[in-house]
C-alpha cells in the first residue's frame, strides 16, 4: 500500500511538473495521507505547491512542499487533543482549500498577509474542532496559521 501511494503522488508531481525532495518517514507507527493529499499555490509564487497532511503517535503533521527549484518544505505539527488551541480534536482530518483573502471574520487582516491573484489559501479540518488556517505571510515570506 505505501508504494502505490508514493507512486500516487510521484505520478502527481511528474504531470503537474512540480519538483519536491521525498516527505520524511514517519516514527511511531505514523503514516502520510497521500489520497488527501491537494495541490494549490500557497506560496503565491504562481507554482502549484502539495500540501499533505500525516500523523505519528498523538501528533498531527501539516506540510507544504512548494512547486519550483526552491523545494524546502513548510512543515508544522500539532496534537490530536480537544483540550488544547494548538491542536485538531480527532482524526482524520481532511485539506479545504479557497482563495486567499487576508481577511478573517474574527482575526480581521492577517498579519503580512497580501492578496494576490491565484493565490490560495488552506483549512486543516476534523469537522469536530475550529479549523486551523494556513496563508502566506508575503512580509516574512513563510507560511503562517491560525485558528477559526
Amino acid at each position: 500500500m505505501r508504494r502505490i501511494a508514493v507512486l500516487f503522488l510521484t505520478l502527481a508531481l511528474a504531470a503537474s511538473n512540480v519538483t519536491a525532495k521525498p516527505l520524511k518517514p514517519l516514527t511511531q507507527g505514523g503514516s502520510w495521507d497521500v489520497s488527501g493529499a491537494r495541490m494549490a499555490d500557497v506560496t503565491c509564487d504562481g507554482r502549484p505547491d502539495i500540501i499533505m497532511t500525516g500523523h505519528a503517535g498523538k501528533t498531527l503533521l501539516v506540510s507544504v512542499v512548494p512547486g519550483g527549484r526552491k523545494n524546502r518544505a513548510f512543515d508544522f505539527s500539532f496534537g490530536i487533543d480537544s483540550g488544547r488551541q494548538d491542536a485538531v480534536c480527532a482524526l482524520p482530518v481532511h485539506i479545504v482549500t479557497e482563495k486567499l483573502t487576508c481577511e478573517d471574520d474574527e482575526y480581521g487582516h492577517l498579519e503580512g498577509c497580501r492578496p494576490m491573484r491565484r493565490c490560495m489559501m488552506f483549512a486543516v479540518a476534523d469537522g469536530l474542532c475550529d479549523s486551523l488556517w494556513f496563508y502566506w505571510n508575503a512580509k516574512a515570506r513563510r507560511i503562517d496559521w491560525y485558528r477559526h
